[in-house]
């Protein structure tokens, strides 16, 4: 057999092996994020949320910490916009 041949046949299985530990990886979090991975919002929805909701100083902003101390805010929806 050739050599190129070889090579090709170890790139291919190396590749699969990725892939399969890619994919056990995936299946590991799973619980953990219950079936949602992360998806980024884009800046153009976020800018479409802030011009959607109306945004008055200190009525919906409330500052406040996170689970290790970081500072978080929280956006608090005026009363007509609830169920």
């Amino acid at each position: 057999m050739s050599v190129w041949v070889l090579v090709f046949i170890v790139l291919v299985g190396g590749l699969f092996a990725l892939k399969i530990l890619y994919l056990g990886s995936i299946a590991a979090v799973l619980p953990v994020t219950k079936g949602a991975l992360f998806v980024s919002t884009s800046g153009l929805r976020i800018k479409a949320f802030l011009d959607a909701v109306p945004m008055q100083p200190q009525k919906t902003l409330h500052p406040a910490s996170g689970r290790h101390g970081d500072p978080i805010y929280i956006y608090q929806l005026p009363e007509a916009c609830g169920p």
